[in-house]
């Protein structure tokens, strides 16, 4: 038999790099294109050296496959480079095809599947029994959305509407219609600065306004528009201009007492509000006539005697802030 040029073993076929002939009985027989087999006629001229495809060192089924399954009882394994590509002895746990016949298939154990093998150029597949479990993840509340703040009224803005409202009424005298433009603003903050403006537009226009301006802060105390600690800040921010504007309104003194004495009869202020004004007061005699004013006005009540006698030690106090 022809061999086609290469040497040939017992049985007249090629032999493996082991030594054993390729076609030898048993061992799948030749299939038609190998090298070694007989040309039919008409079958064009192959290439000895250069019949298979090349293939990627970075995925080596055959060697992989004969490490991972050696045959049994050969003495050395069949070289896959002479095989069909993809037959390297296992096949999704089949036999290959090229081994079928070998005495039953004693080398290979059909019936464990093949495991995956990493080549050379593989990286290494993920070790998946060392991955931690995540954790429970707590639910998230939902956090309520704060409304929006309201922007700063413009202090500017509410003098002049403050200014405004008080003008109109030291002169049509309607009180509802003042409390009601009062409480419009809604600006609690700006209050006491309310009750200075209201106090200090009256003291302007003389003693005709002081009964006016303490009926509307007895009215917007009353309505709880107004607080104790509003109108008692408003008199003494007042009180701390009262070193000025004595000179140019030398009875303002007289008249701050006058309205203040007034509140108190009306329970809007104590005796306290009285004290720290004296403390902002640097003349003397604007301390006296303030202090003789406010007695003055509380002596005038039915209920004087009850009001000194309940606030007397305050009463004291502001006495010795005179010396």
């Amino acid at each position: 038999m022809r061999n086609g040029g290469r040497g040939g073993g017992a049985l007249g076929g090629p032999l493996t790099p082991g030594g054993f002939p390729i076609n030898r009985p048993g061992a799948g027989g030749m299939m038609p294109g190998m090298p070694g087999t007989r040309k039919m006629p008409g079958m064009p001229a192959l290439d000895d050296d250069n019949w298979e495809v090349p293939r990627s060192k970075s995925n080596p089924k055959g060697e992989a496959f004969r490490n991972a399954f050696p045959l049994v009882g050969k003495g050395s394994p069949i070289n896959s480079k002479l095989l069909p590509q993809g037959s390297g002895g296992l096949i999704t746990g089949k036999t290959s095809a090229l081994l079928q016949g070998s005495g039953g298939g004693s080398g290979l154990s059909t019936a464990r599947p093949s495991a995956p093998v990493s080549g050379p150029g593989d990286s290494p597949p993920p070790n998946f029994g060392t991955l931690k479990p995540l954790g429970t993840v707590p639910p998230v509340t939902p956090v309520p959305e704060k409304p929006a703040a309201a922007p700063k009224a413009n202090l500017d803005d509410l003098n002049k509407k403050t200014v405004s409202l008080l003008e109109e009424y030291f002169h049509v005298r309607i009180l509802d219609e003042a409390v009601q433009c009062i409480e419009e603003l809604k600006s609690p903050e700006y209050n006491p600065e309310v009750v200075r403006e209201a106090i200090t537009l009256a003291l302007d226009k003389g003693a005709a306004c002081i009964d006016l301006v303490v009926k509307l802060l007895d009215t917007l105390l009353a309505r709880k528009i107004f607080t104790p600690r509003d109108l008692g800040t408003g008199c003494v921010d007042y009180g701390m201009m009262l070193d000025d504007v004595a000179i140019d309104l030398p009875k303002a003194p007289t008249y701050l007492g006058e309205v203040v004495g007034k509140l108190i009869v009306v329970g809007g202020v104590s005796f306290k509000v009285v004290e720290e004004i004296l403390k902002k007061l640097e003349e003397p005699r604007f301390k006296a006539a303030m202090f003789d004013t406010v007695i003055k006005s509380i002596q005038a009540s039915p209920s004087f005697q009850a009001i000194l006698g309940s606030q007397a030690a305050e009463v004291k106090t502001c006495e010795s802030l005179l010396s």
